[in-house]
């Protein structure tokens, strides 16, 4: 994820991690965490906030750049440990 204006932007998603299994895309925008508007955040406070305590979960607020997903939506993921891939 990188940080811009107002919004977080999903950059990848790794295979069978928690946002994959949630339906998370590339370009996806999170513009709330845990019910917490992202604006102003800088890249430090969002990673710090998205990461926690494995088997603990997070909201996030995701905007869809899909024309035909007009509205916002909430997923629920639960984290854990990501191994990065090779």
């Amino acid at each position: 994820v990188r940080m811009e204006d107002d919004h977080a932007l999903v950059l990848s998603v790794i295979a069978n991690a928690p946002a994959a299994r949630a339906g998370l895309l590339a370009q996806d925008k999170i513009t709330h965490v845990n019910g917490v508007s992202v604006a102003g955040w800088s890249q430090r406070e969002l990673i710090k906030t998205l990461r926690g305590r494995i088997n603990t979960t997070v909201r996030l607020t995701i905007a869809r750049t899909d024309p035909t997903v007009a509205e916002p939506f909430e997923v629920a993921l639960r984290r854990q440990r990501i191994e990065q891939p090779g």
